[in-house]
């Protein structure tokens, strides 16, 4: 077949025994089988190689080596990629929808334009055990991925390129997103209960410097998340859960609330907030120790037990009679 010679020729011999060369025969030629479940490559070294376009649905690829591997627009729909080494691969444009990567290394991995809706990338169990797989993504580049629906509990994310990113529903309980660079992603709905976000970048400016939404967390589950340091510039938080939320030290400004959203218990220490109206947010018992406060509107927030110690203001406005009974306490 002309198309086997065209694949065979890309397959450098220093990465391939023989034994392997059939093996990814078969799998190439099963794509014009009837049934597509039966490709089987568990165990392959398939690095470097160029597979791009092609149908691996519902292919077990579990333990398999693909670093630098090319998938682009490859139809990886339902495959089980258990434990792969996906280093540096190109997988711009694939479809692994409600596929399996939990324990898969993608360290430095192009998913631009990638779908992995409803796909598996970390423990799957009722309270998302995190003694189990968890996949890696650090510095990975993911433009434009739509990982809707998606399981990524405990997920490192770590300086991974976050930028148009669809995270809608996704399941992501203690996922690292430490120092990740955020643009125009979407957190709608999604539960990250303890995500740390630590020195985060979430801040996009246009060609007028003007600011515009860097992340979107509405009726985001955030409880315990950790934002210490965090860059965090026009980011919706609308109806969004930050019960005893971290933002030790770190940078606000633009954030949208509304009178849905939850702050209770969440630290505030030493914070830069600018132009935040905080409207009717719920921030009992919150701490806003040593915080700066530029055009901040506390008026008509719930600052019950709030702890507004050695604050800053500048031009912003914060109840009278609640910064006089917390100081009456302190004195006594």
């Amino acid at each position: 077949h002309a198309w086997r010679k065209e694949f065979e020729e890309e397959v450098e011999d220093t990465l391939l025994h023989s034994e392997q060369m059939a093996l990814i025969h078969d799998a190439s030629i099963s794509k014009y089988a009837k049934d597509p479940r039966k490709i089987n490559l568990c165990g392959a070294n398939l690095s470097k190689l160029d597979l791009s376009g092609l149908d691996l649905s519902w292919a077990n690829l579990t333990y398999t080596k693909l670093k630098q591997i090319k998938l682009k627009k490859s139809d990886l729909t339902r495959a089980m990629l258990l434990d792969v080494n996906l280093t540096k691969a190109d997988l711009s444009e694939a479809i692994l929808s409600k596929s399996i990567l939990s324990g898969s290394n993608l360290t430095r991995a192009n998913l631009s334009n990638a779908n992995l809706s409803e796909a598996g990338l970390g423990e799957v169990t009722q309270y998302c055990s995190l003694g189990g797989r968890k996949v890696n993504l650090t510095e990975a580049y993911l433009f434009k991925v739509n990982l809707r629906n998606s399981t990524l509990c405990g997920a490192n994310f770590t300086k991974a390129e976050l930028i148009e990113a669809s995270f809608i529903g996704a399941y992501l309980q203690k996922a690292n997103f430490t120092q990740a660079k955020f643009r125009k992603t979407n957190f709608t709905q999604a539960y990250l209960e303890r995500a740390n976000f630590t020195k985060a970048d979430a801040q996009d400016k246009t060609d007028d410097e003007s600011y515009i939404e860097a992340i979107n967390f509405t009726k985001a589950q955030l409880y315990k998340a950790n934002f210490t340091q965090a860059t965090l510039v026009k980011v919706n938080l609308t109806q969004a859960y930050l019960w005893n939320t971290n933002f030790t030290e770190s940078n606000l400004e633009y954030i949208k609330i509304t009178m849905s959203t939850t702050l209770r218990q969440s630290n505030f220490t030493s914070v830069n907030l600018k132009n935040i109206d905080f409207m009717q947010a719920d921030l009992n018992q919150t701490n806003f120790t040593d915080a700066s406060l530029n055009k901040v509107n506390l008026l008509q927030a719930n600052l019950n037990q709030a702890n507004l110690a050695n604050i800053t203001l500048i031009d912003s406005q914060v109840p009278t009679e609640q910064a006089l009974i917390f100081y009456e306490k302190e004195e006594g």
